[in-house]
């Protein structure tokens, strides 16, 4: 099932749980650190308990730092501490490295929403 966050109506809610909630790159296209923390309350609210988020996101190595491309986007690469505070209310299961550079790292990233 395809769902589509609103980040910009506050009044968004949600009809059912899901057990699994994917972003492949979302997060680091997303600059304003309250569009971040807002997105990822939304899918905490989305997920059941014991849900699993999967994330695939590029980090910095050292300082958070922006990149513009070509193709008319920027993007934000978060520093790991910076990435990993905005997952409050889950914990990482694991961390699945696909690649790195000189500044990056790219992986996949496995959080479990907190059982209440």
């Amino acid at each position: 099932m395809y769902m589509k966050l609103d980040l910009d109506d506050d009044t968004w809610t949600i009809n059912e749980e899901h057990n699994i909630v994917f972003l492949m790159g979302v997060l680091q296209t997303l600059h304003n650190h309250r569009t971040v923390k807002r997105a990822i309350a939304k899918i905490r609210q989305a997920l059941c308990a014991g849900g699993i988020l999967v994330t695939r996101e590029s980090l910095a190595k050292g300082k958070s730092f922006v990149r513009a491309y070509e193709a008319g986007y920027y993007a934000l690469y978060r520093s790991r501490p910076h990435h990993m505070k905005l997952f409050q209310g889950f914990t990482l299961e694991r961390e699945i490295l696909l690649s790195e550079s000189l500044e990056l790292r790219n992986s996949f990233f496995i959080f479990q929403k907190a059982v209440s």
